[in-house]
């Protein structure tokens, strides 16, 4: 092989080394951080009350689970249900009748809320606003407690200072029967590992909507554009920051996460995931930056690697370059592969999702067709 195609093989197996150190240090923080959060606090008193608030548009489906799960909760102290229903055209205001109707120790509240702008913007501010506890806990109706001890676990923080507790939310099905499940573990472990690592570095841009806590005095009103109908959570969480508040407390044990049903069809994660990409960039510089650093590893390995290939077939050892690229990637996909296995031991997932990391090359192509497509269509925001 030539000098030049030596030196190729070199480069590239340097940025292979980089991208296993990029991802065995954001594993890392994942794994070291969990419960402290970004910056210590002196200790506070626990709840007094603690509001769940949910948003519903026509959630007939789930709503039933969602109770059952919030009425089986063994939290001690005092809380009520803050559900907003937003403009629901099914069967939830019957359903939230029965419910309210119902003789329960849970102090329920129901608020109608018609001609929202898309989104839950809306929603969660008329929610925030009708809570009557000192602290909030958010989640959506497709959601479910992974145990009793959901609400316990998501506000414990609070007496340790934390002025948020960013939780994880995984998808609800512990047995992916296919490509499409499988690729959604994949994706919500990615997630969950970046913005979680980034908080116990002490960087926190970001949570989930479906799980995370937050002091009620210290909710940010009016966080994003009035126009965006996503990202009310990580926008949340950025002006927080920005506000001078620096204790982030994490949960990801199992007892304290929350199951999401995902979309069934690739059409609709496609939207979703596209949904969520308009909220990046609102976000400071210095976490776009950050959250950007990975995909330009992952995009100058992808081009050498063309390179490699071109100059392998030109020099007629098509078998090396082959050998170069294989290695590479392959190397730094194994790591990967352990990297997530970690973190899944770490959350107590089920077992059967310790292999999702073996689907990531088919995650990386999706992926990067979907964030083409993305720039390439305009999706109508009141389809969201």
């Amino acid at each position: 092989m030539s000098e030049a195609g030596l030196f190729l093989g070199l480069l590239l197996g340097l940025l292979a080394a980089l991208k296993i150190a990029w991802t065995t240090r954001m594993t890392s923080l994942f794994l070291h951080g969990a419960g402290e959060g970004s910056k210590g606090g002196s200790d506070d008193p626990l709840p007094q009350l603690v509001s769940v608030v949910v948003c519903i548009r026509n959630g007939a489906q789930d709503w039933p689970h969602l109770w059952s799960a919030l009425c089986g909760q063994t939290y001690d102290s005092p809380f009520e249900v803050v559900v907003v229903d937003d403009g629901s055209t099914d069967e939830t205001p019957r359903l939230l009748a029965e419910a309210l109707a119902l003789e329960s120790t849970i102090q329920l509240q129901v608020i109608r809320l018609e001609g929202s702008s898309p989104g839950k913007k809306d929603a969660l501010a008329c929610g925030v606003e009708a809570a009557h506890g000192d602290w909030l806990l958010f989640t959506d109706v497709d959601c479910i407690p992974a145990s009793p001890r959901w609400i316990e676990l998501m506000t414990a923080p609070a007496v340790k200072g934390a002025g948020a507790v960013l939780g994880i939310s995984w998808p609800r099905a512990e047995n992916p029967s296919n490509m499409l499940s499988r690729l959604q573990i994949l994706d919500a472990i990615m997630v969950a590992r970046s913005y979680i690592g980034w908080t116990h570095k002490g960087y926190p841009y970001m949570g989930v909507g479906r799980n995370w806590s937050i002091k009620k005095e210290r909710f940010p009103k009016g966080a994003g554009p009035d126009d965006l109908a996503s990202g009310d959570d990580d926008l949340a969480v950025q002006a927080l920051v920005r506000s001078g508040e620096s204790h982030f407390a994490t949960v990801i044990e199992r007892a304290g996460q929350a199951d999401t049903r995902l979309p069934a069809t690739w059409s609709g994660w496609a939207r979703q995931k596209r949904r969520h990409w308009t909220t990046a960039p609102h976000y400071a510089r210095g976490d776009q930056w950050r959250l950007l650093q990975p995909k330009l590893i992952n995009v100058a390995m992808v081009v050498l690697s063309l390179v490699v290939l071109i100059h392998g077939i030109q020099s007629g050892v098509l078998h090396n370059a082959l050998w170069i690229i294989g290695c590479a990637f392959g190397c730094s996909w194994l790591v990967e592969v352990r990297n997530f296995r970690f973190i899944t031991k770490a959350c107590q997932a089920p077992v059967s999702w310790w292999n999702c990391g073996w689907v990531l090359p088919m995650w990386s192509f999706w992926a990067a067709c979907t964030a083409w497509t993305a720039m390439l269509s305009r999706t109508n925001r009141a389809d969201w």
